[in-house]
């Protein structure tokens, strides 16, 4: 089983706890509040795996999701804990726990402090997002790199009228996870996270730093920030036994980066833009994520919703970016929320990579089914042949994912 409660998360836990003990008086009112899911989840593979190693059975999952949320002082303290646990059949490495959550909040009138694990989500656009960087990518649950793992944070929020200010400390680095030799939706050659690497001396005990100004100003939404420290997109080396790489080792550079993300939302269009300049390895080089959505709504008779999207990505880099496969992108899509009652919707996207030539396409669906029940559907397809591209590692892994949760 992989254990991700490592030191950093346990370290910015005790501080939660610590918080949480000198905040709360010896009579003071809580409220609080459980809830939570358990989910039941299974993968179904088209094709037979392409590797040695990997498993030939589809696999089933159980997932473990609590939040506990506790609050007093008339709102000003608030704790939340989420921890979360996934038991996989056919995948040790996708077997594995997190604390996505254990964070004490301070709310003032003008100020906000949050210490503790915490996720934090910065993007507008919907098939990548460059300016996301503080919480590292849970892959093993999602190969869209939309889960995310717990980070350790001290984070103090100045509230003006000219916008809120969020200054963060972030000690604890957190490396990301990858399938293990069984599991599917990996490379050829497995990555050995025991050989991970980092260009810092500090490892994974290097404090990042992380600066970000945000406001609503008449249609736009903007987001400008600073980050320095570990990037959370590793490289993959290969290790080399005897003459023969065996595995890869991801390598973690250090980063220095700015980034802007602003959304305007004018009539039924939403006009969305990420952009970024990074300095990594005494090379500086720039992102963006640039996309436009129209809504028509109350379609058939008000049965439906209609988003259509557009969206390109890019990297200066180009086919040289090994931690971006989004380097020359471009998708498309269609959102569907329906106006039912169980708030069922459904996204299909096709993403076209125009160095490579390859397609990768996605179905996710989700409908609730009375109070507590939730079902879902996603469906990963990729049309990949190029040696040279990443995407060709999964071109045998199409499948179809059911879950099935139960909310409490």
């Amino acid at each position: 089983m992989n254990d991700d409660l490592s030191v950093g998360p346990r370290r910015l836990a005790s501080a939660a706890l610590a918080a949480l003990a000198v905040s709360l008086p010896a009579h003071a009112e809580l409220y609080y509040e459980i809830s939570g899911n358990f989910g039941l989840e299974g993968r179904f593979f088209q094709d037979d795996p392409a590797f040695a190693g990997q498993s030939r059975r589809d696999g089933t999952s159980l997932s473990f999701s609590p939040e506990l949320y506790w609050e007093w002082g008339d709102g000003v303290h608030s704790l939340r804990f989420a921890p979360f646990l996934r038991v996989d059949s056919e995948d040790d490495e996708r077997t594995h726990n997190d604390i996505r959550e254990l964070l004490y909040l301070h709310a003032g009138d003008s100020t906000e402090f949050q210490a503790g694990i915490g996720k934090v989500f910065w993007g507008v656009t919907e098939f990548q997002n460059p300016v996301d960087v503080i919480n590292q990518t849970d892959s093993v649950e999602d190969l869209t790199g939309d889960a995310k793992l717990g980070q350790p944070m001290l984070s103090l929020a100045f509230i003006r009228d000219w916008g809120v200010v969020d200054v963060m400390v972030l000690p604890g680095f957190r490396e990301r996870t990858f399938p293990g030799a069984s599991g599917r939706l990996r490379s050829q050659l497995v990555v050995d996270t025991d050989a991970a690497t980092f260009e810092s001396d500090d490892g994974e005990d290097h404090i990042d730093y992380a600066l970000r100004w945000s406001h609503s100003v008449g249609v736009f939404d903007l987001g400008v920030h600073a980050f320095s420290g570990t990037n959370r997109s590793p490289t993959l080396q290969p290790v080399i036994t005897g003459a023969t790489p065996t595995a890869l080792a991801p390598f973690y550079p250090q980063m220095d980066q700015i980034g802007v993300d602003v959304q305007a939302t004018i009539d039924a269009w939403l006009l969305k833009g990420e952009f970024v300049t990074r300095e990594q390895q005494s090379e500086r080089f720039d992102l963006a994520q640039v996309g436009v959505e129209y809504s028509f709504y109350s379609l058939a008779n008000g049965l439906f919703d209609l988003g259509l999207l557009l969206e390109i990505g890019w990297d200066e880099r180009g086919t040289d970016a090994s931690d971006n496969i989004f380097q020359d992108d471009i998708g498309v899509g269609l959102r569907f929320g329906f106006n039912d009652e169980a708030s069922s919707e459904m996204l299909i996207g096709v993403i076209e990579d125009q160095d490579f030539d390859s397609r990768s396409f996605q179905l996710e669906a989700s409908t609730r089914i009375g109070d507590s029940w939730r079902v879902a559907v996603d469906v990963r397809a990729v049309d990949a042949d190029d040696p040279n591209d990443p995407l060709t590692s999964f071109a045998a892994d199409d499948h179809v994912q059911l879950r099935l949760e139960r909310f409490f």
